[in-house]
């Protein structure tokens, strides 16, 4: 059987509780069986019906695990992509020359270095280089799209079996895309109105939202979540 995610103190409970009986028989020995066969009957429901269903939960998560992966690690890409691709107009230098996997890798290791110099910038950097573009285009709701289709991913019955900090930092991604989206929104706003109150207040959120979306991005790409393939 496997222990791990078990409710070690019902266990130690148990334990102490036939410890208990034990002493009890001196005393009273018919009260010490009745407790000793309630025992075993909690042992019974704790530990065998307990590990089937388990079992039985374990079995459809490997069937459609690779799947669920795969379309978490092929969204968190496409997302990668786009962030470098329009927010800071990233274009890779791809060379035409070696097989494409060591083409592929090399692009990887571009869009690693990239997102690490993003991460570097300071504020009025980032701001700068979304205003000159990203923010002179029409916003088409991108980022809460994006941050809906997670959410379906993560509301499904399989999320259960990721493991809780792959979970936290989805979560956390969702949640910044959500917020881009709303301070995205008010700096618009703020342009279509003339009201300086909403394009400064967007203007400082949407760096923080961008800088925390490059952060939860870089690190789920170092769980494993950004191939674009299947394999």
């Amino acid at each position: 059987m496997k222990w791990k995610d078990r409710p070690w103190i019902l266990y130690a409970i148990i334990i102490l509780a036939f410890s208990g009986a034990g002493l009890l028989w001196r005393i009273h020995e018919g009260f010490s069986i009745d407790i000793t066969i309630e025992l075993l009957g909690a042992i019974f429901t704790i530990v065998i019906i307990d590990e089937l269903l388990v079992k039985d939960k374990r079995k459809r998560w490997a069937v459609v695990k690779n799947e669920i992966e795969y379309i978490l690690a092929r969204n968190i890409n496409v997302i990668r992509d786009d962030v470098l691709r329009t927010m800071f107009s990233f274009k890779p230098d791809i060379k035409n020359k070696g097989d494409l996997d060591s083409i592929e890798d090399n692009i990887r290791e571009q869009k690693n270095r990239e997102f690490q110099r993003v991460l570097a910038m300071k504020d009025g950097e980032i701001m700068g280089v979304l205003k000159e573009g990203y923010l002179k285009r029409k916003y088409d709701g991108y980022y809460e799209e994006e941050a809906e289709g997670l959410w379906r991913i993560l509301n499904t019955r399989y999320s259960e079996h990721l493991e809780p900090e792959v979970v936290d930092e989805l979560l956390k991604l969702h949640l910044h895309m959500r917020d881009l989206h709303n301070n995205i929104k008010l700096y618009n706003r703020g342009k279509e109105e003339n009201r300086d109150y909403y394009i400064k207040k967007g203007t400082r959120e949407i760096v923080y939202s961008t800088r925390s979306m490059v952060k939860s991005l870089i690190k789920l790409k170092s769980m494993g979540y950004s191939m674009s393939t299947y394999r």
